[in-house]
């Protein structure tokens, strides 16, 4: 006689990345439904989509090729309400045509970045931005040994100090904006 199948793998080597088992603690909504395997689960964790209109993103280093053009093109296409920014107005082609807001942002200069939080601000009513997305980043060749110091700290402050830049500029924005 045939051997029956061998059982499935347990959860966690289908999906490693987890630690535990997905847990859902809510109730389904609405009457309950005749229990099913996958179909009450189903219904039970069902979530709301993660963003609910309407949300306001703004999504740095928005050029053309990279991440944060997919992002905002993505995010807009949720009908999300995208501020995309990038050091050239020319390098984040399309996006305006997909609904983002265009705005010209270098995170390593503190005047753009006051003008963006600032410019945002205004556009906003000064309800300011519900999500950041610090994407802006710069990269060299070759290894820290045989690289200049300075493209180091030209490095760190785009990667590191910009993001910081950038966050304290549109919470700074965020706070004036609610307490008028």
């Amino acid at each position: 006689s045939p051997l029956p199948p061998p059982p499935p793998p347990p959860w966690h080597l289908n999906r490693p990345w987890q630690h535990h088992p997905p847990r859902c603690d809510r109730p389904p909504p609405g009457p309950p439904a005749a229990p099913t395997a996958a179909g009450a689960r189903a219904q039970q964790c069902a979530r709301p989509p993660l963003l609910q209109p309407p949300v306001t993103v703004l999504v740095t280093g928005c050029s053309q090729g990279g991440i944060g053009h997919a992002l905002a093109l993505a995010l807009a296409a949720t009908g999300a309400r995208v501020f995309a920014t990038a050091r050239s107005l020319a390098a984040m082609d399309g996006l305006e045509a997909a609904g983002c807001t265009l705005l010209q942002l270098d995170v390593t200069d503190d005047a753009s970045v006051a003008a963006a939080a600032s410019a945002v601000a205004r556009a906003t009513g000064g309800a300011g931005i519900d999500i950041l997305i610090n994407n802006a980043g710069a990269t060299f060749k070759g290894t820290i040994l045989d690289s200049p110091p300075a493209a180091c700290g030209a490095l760190l402050d785009v990667n590191v100090v910009g993001v910081v830049r950038v966050a304290q500029a549109f919470a700074r924005e965020q706070r004036v904006g609610r307490r008028s």
